[in-house]
């Protein structure tokens, strides 16, 4: 134990937040556990004093330069966070334990940035807390002990002791924030919220802090909040690790059968109580202690074991550890720390699973344990390894550990379930037992002794045979051990007869022979007298794989029974596990275990039949071959894991090309049923060519063979690339350029261009000279190597421009082979060609330029982009403007160039003014037959650009200003309209007239218009809108510009506004309501009620519909 902190006689009174504490150490990643300490002694800590003034908003002063450490500086009671999380007080937070600082003041003091420190805590002793409670209102709280926020980690352990209260309100003890749902996130704590506010232990050693009955307390905080709730937070039934809810028949648990409860162990029983402010339950009498478990393999930061289940008492938890804090190149690292801080009660039994492969070296203790205290843990193993358990470095044999004649350890099996388990009550630290059926390992933690796991590597091979003499006699077994250790060329000592199980006695009656399995162990053994792990003769791993492979080998190949002298039924073998740094590892992670039933192979079959594409590269479909048992199954593994059989792919002699070869991967392993090549090709162009495939590894294999149908091979197609050049020169100086030769369908480079016997040389010259003007000089010519990847390197090629301005020349290089099957082109990129004493332009702005060209983008452009760059650059380059140009990009849309021209910003300007100057009008650049011309659409930074013209008043849809007769057009044939329509609607108006002369005359009619006139009151009466009075929708019909409806004899009610009509059936008189102007106003409608909790705008959008039940039907 050391101290790290130590604050004594200290006095916080109406602080914002009275104590924050961080240690820095030691390195987590390094596994070192240094129990340091923060202690906290006689100390006065006042949340909001009987005299303070909670309507104060005093800040500390920001200009003062010790509070002014750097710009990002705050106060934890002015951080955003601290002001959101709860409230604004608090007397001290949990200590904070990190193995690297978190730049704080420059950073947030509440930051993490490090993973935790394995171990550490804070003890608080004689300390008084008075005056937290909602003196201030309940949205300014304050409380006593309170979480760090911003730290998603672990929060160490504070232990208080003889502490004073006073006016301490309920609920005002402690916080326990909410997790930070947004560190939920591939970058952070990935899927599950990480543990630091779900795993809090506040232990109170007599009570005097917690208060209650009870020798001692704890507060802890809902660990199973949101189970099942919130999907963010990734807590619930979904995450359990699937090894706890499988049976041993492979049947499914439900949850509550196991785990009824969620969380932390024994809150919901009587000894709890949980208090929704403070978001955490007060126990008194559960010795809650951490339980650390730390993976110690190789892969503890790449390789992801959570979400970590831990069961005990019927109550179930998960934790996720800790979240990713590295920085990788400007991205998060992906690595997170395997080490998990658990809340558990001592004197219980808890199981743990892990959600992947368990480690292969797992390391467990208890923090600041009493020598009392005592957990029991069952850790889920999904592959039957053989572990061992030490104790502060002392080895623990199991439970059930006996030795055989040579000293050698054994393992019983027990009679009744229970027999070997740890004791909790009077058990030794180390103590355990594998239990085979669930595969648990048993072990017992107790005090504060650290227990290492340890996996050793061994072979498990079970033997079915029969005609074994019954009952089996000791000398069979050891003629068994001393054959097998012979075929394997080891000494006996490393083989063994771990169980023997013969054929019931039911079945063998008077039978002396009969069918047994042989359980044999080969590997190393701990022996009588063995005190530690070192100590113990280690085989390598490569070893156990060479003989786990001889051993799989000789059974698939029906000579393992001849080679033990026994008469085998059937095989299996149980791989050793590989070392967690062995790329093996990475394939075995996924499989539930090594141990299968070994299947022996019959035949080949072919799944997938090869298509040739051309020589000289893969095919277009790759082979696939299987093997299969004499059942007609597929043989899922051929060999072992770490060394499967191999199929070797050749041309069968007499066939094709008499010099051609199969190429690229003409071996690969059987895997996962299969053998599949990826890249796969023939070298030369033929007719009737076949490939065998043979079995290569283990050589006695080769007898499986089999071939693929028929194929021919066409010749391939070549062309020559410029793979590397100069981008730019200065005039007369020597540039450099590597030409190579590649596949015309796959781009692929040809390193064998010798592989029809063919010779290549190289000629340069300049590219479309009259285009882009330049001479070329030097050393033009060149053979290719064919030792050097099939490249020629021209290092001695001269441009030269007479040109005062920076110009774009392209080289021109002519392959052609001898003899003279091929003759090949290819042109460089554009080549900068700047006059000599040429000196550059600054650099003070940049503008991006695109300019839109009529031509066909594919007969132009397609392909040769690089050569309409060189076009565009010598016409704006012409007249040596003192600016560059970069960044060309060639696109479709007819013809788009695009580029970044930077300078000086007055010859930007004036050269950008030039440009458009010389495209308004239509400029044509051609390059061979064909060519484009300017569209006079050109934007700079994304603005369309007119130069010193200004843009046109009008314009059309593509950007050319209107001709005057279309204006005039524009404007004549609107005013036509108009006369148009007002003389059809004079005329309506009379037609109509007319026609309601008609209807004035029938009687039922004026009853009815008498109606509607009758019952309009003033302007000025209101709409009742009585609560008796219910909305009424009915049916509007507008028949030309008349609105006509159905009139009935009951009243109507409406209300003519801006924005809505409201029409509802009234018992009096009906009212009708109209804007103050006396009419509808512009852009008002008239609309029924959408219903009485309609909102205006589902009122407004709703169509007028008026419906009288039960009334006649009359519409006009």
């Amino acid at each position: 134990m050391s101290f790290a902190c130590c604050v004594h006689s200290y006095r916080s009174i109406d602080n914002t937040l009275g104590l924050m504490s961080i240690v820095v150490g030691p390195s987590a990643v390094d596994h070192i556990c240094e129990n340091r300490k923060i202690l906290v002694n006689g100390s006065l800590f006042v949340g909001n004093s009987p005299d303070f003034d909670c309507s104060d908003s005093r800040r500390p002063d920001t200009t003062v330069s010790s509070y002014k450490i750097s710009n990002q500086a705050r106060s934890i009671g002015q951080s955003k966070d601290w002001s959101s999380s709860f409230g604004k007080v608090a007397g001290m937070m949990f200590g904070n334990f990190h193995e690297g600082d978190n730049e704080a003041p420059r950073k947030k003091w509440t930051n993490s940035m490090a993973y935790p420190a394995v171990c550490g805590h804070t003890e608080a002793t004689g300390n008084t807390f008075a005056h937290f409670g909602t003196k201030c209102g309940s949205n300014k709280p304050s409380f006593a002990i309170t979480d760090t926020f911003n730290n998603e980690d672990l929060l160490h352990p504070l232990i208080m002791s003889q502490t004073t209260t006073v006016s301490v309100d309920v609920g005002h003890h402690v916080y326990y924030g909410e997790p930070n749902l947004e560190a939920v996130n591939p970058a952070d704590c990935v899927d599950l919220i990480c543990d630091a506010q779900k795993n809090l232990l506040l232990k109170d050693t007599d009570n005097g802090f917690v208060g209650g009955t009870g020798s001692f307390g704890a507060i802890v905080p809902n660990s199973s909040w949101e189970w099942d709730g919130n999907p963010v937070v990734g807590l619930g039934d979904y995450r359990i690790p699937k090894t706890l809810l499988t049976a041993l028949d492979g049947s499914r648990i439900p949850v509550n059968q196991i785990a009824p409860h969620k969380g932390i162990s024994g809150v919901e029983t009587g000894n709890c109580t949980y208090n929704s402010v403070m978001r955490a339950f007060t126990c008194h009498d559960i010795d809650y202690q951490f339980l650390i478990m730390e993976s110690m393999d190789a892969d503890f930061e790449t390789r992801r074991l959570s979400p970590v289940a831990l069961l005990g008492g019927g109550y179930l938890d998960l934790y996720n550890g800790p979240q990713d804090h590295g920085w990788c190149a400007g991205y998060t690292c992906q690595k997170r720390l395997s080490t998990f801080h658990a809340i558990v009660a001592m004197g219980l039994h808890y199981e743990v699973h892990f959600t992947s492969t368990s480690p292969q070296s797992l390391r467990l203790r208890i923090m600041n344990s009493k020598p009392t205290d005592v957990v029991r843990l069952a850790i889920h193993y999904q592959k039957p390894e053989r572990l061992l358990v030490n104790s502060n470095g002392v080895y623990k044999r199991p439970t059930n550990a006996r030795y055989d004649s040579k000293d050698r350890e054994i393992t019983l099996n027990p009679t009744y379930t229970g027999e070997f388990y740890p004791s909790i009550a009077d058990g030794e630290s180390g103590d355990n037992f594998f239990e085979e059926g669930p595969k648990l390992l048993y072990v017992l933690l107790k005090g504060d002794a650290v227990i290492d796991i340890e996996t050793s590597q061994f072979i498990m091979l079970t033997v079915g045979a029969s005609q074994v003499p019954l009952p089996v006699p000791d000398f069979f077994g050891a003629q068994i051990v001393s054959n097998i250790a012979s075929f394997l060329n080891i000494p006996q000592d490393k083989v063994r007869i771990a169980n023997i199980v013969a054929e019931s006695k039911k079945r063998r009656k008077r039978s002396t022979t009969g069918e047994v399995i042989f359980d044999i162990e080969i590997g190393d053994f701990m022996t009588n007298g063995t005190t530690n792990t070192t100590e113990m003769k280690v085989t390598p791993y490569s070893q156990l794989t060479n003989l786990t492979a001889t051993l799989y080998n000789a059974v698939q190949l029906g000579t393992f029974g001849d080679a033990i002298n026994l008469t085998v039924l059937n095989v299996s073998v149980k791989e050793p596990l590989p070392p967690s740094d062995d790329p093996v590892w990475q394939q075995v992670l996924n499989s539930t275990e090594l141990t299968s039933p070994i299947q022996i192979p019959s035949r080949l079959e072919m799944v997938t039949e090869l298509v040739p594409l051309h020589e000289g590269t893969g095919f277009t479909t790759q082979p696939v071959i299987r093997m299969l048992d004499s059942n007609g199954d597929v043989v899922q593994q051929l060999g072992t894991v770490a060394l499967p059989w191999q199929v070797t792919a050749t041309v069968r002699s007499g066939t094709g090309d008499a010099r051609g070869t199969t190429i690229n991967n003409v071996t690969v392993p059987y895997t996962g049923g299969s053998t599949t090549f990826t890249h796969l090709g023939v070298s030369h162009s033929g007719s009737d060519y076949v490939i065998d495939f043979v079995i290569t590894y283990p050589p006695e294999a080769s007898r499986y063979t089999i071939s693929s149908a028929t194929f021919s091979v066409a010749e391939r197609p070549l062309k020559a690339a410029v793979s590397a050049q100069s981008s730019n020169t200065t005039s007369g100086q020597p540039g450099s350029f590597t030409v190579d030769i590649r596949d015309n369908v796959t781009d692929e480079v040809v390193t064998d261009i010798a592989w029809k016997g063919h010779t290549w040389q190289a000629q340069a010259s300049i590219h479309m000279p009259t285009t882009f003007p330049a001479t070329l000089s030097g050393t033009t010519q060149s053979k290719f190597n064919a030792s050097d990847n099939g490249q020629t390197q021209m290092d001695d090629i001269i441009l030269t421009t007479t040109s005062q301005c920076p110009v774009n020349a392209f080289v021109s290089f002519r392959v052609w082979s001898a003899p003279a099957d091929f003759d090949l082109t290819a042109v460089s990129q554009a080549v900068i060609v700047y006059p000599s004493n040429y000196s550059m332009p600054s650099e003070d702005v940049n503008r991006s330029v695109s300019i839109t060209w009529n031509g066909d983008y594919d007969n132009m452009a397609a392909g040769k982009e690089t050569q309409v760059q060189g076009l565009v650059w010598n016409h704006i380059m012409t007249n040596c403007p003192r600016v560059i140009l970069s960044d060309f990009n060639i696109t479709s849309g007819s013809i788009i160039t695009s580029f970044v021209m930077t300078g000086g910003a007055a010859d930007v300007d004036s050269t950008l003014v030039s440009l458009w100057d010389s495209l308004k009008n239509g400029l044509t650049l051609t390059l061979g037959s064909e060519s484009m011309t300017s569209s006079d659409v050109m934007y700079v930074d994304s603005v369309r650009y007119y130069g010193l013209d200004g843009p046109p008043s009008v314009e059309t849809a593509t950007g050319r200003p209107l001709p005057v007769w279309a204006i005039v057009l524009i404007v004549v044939i609107p005013v036509l309209l108009a006369i148009l329509l007002v003389g059809l609607l004079t005329w309506k108006f009379k037609y109509h007239k007319e026609k309601m002369r008609v209807h004035h005359s029938n009687p039922d009619f004026q009853k009815y218009n008498q109606t509607l006139i009758t019952g309009v009151p003033p302007m000025a009466t209101q709409w009742d809108k009585g609560k008796d009075k219910k909305p009424y929708n009915g049916d509007i019909e507008r028949k030309d510009s008349l609105v006509v409806t159905r009139v009935v004899h009951t009243p109507l009610s409406l209300e003519i506004k801006d924005d809505i009509t409201n029409i509802s059936r009234d018992s009096s008189a009906a009212n009708l309501m109209v804007p103050s102007s006396g009419r509808q106003s512009r852009g008002s409608s008239i609309s029924g009620s959408a219903g009485p909790n309609a909102s205006d705008s589902t009122r407004s959008s709703t169509p007028a519909s008026i419906t009288m039940p039960n009334e006649p039907d009359e519409t006009y």
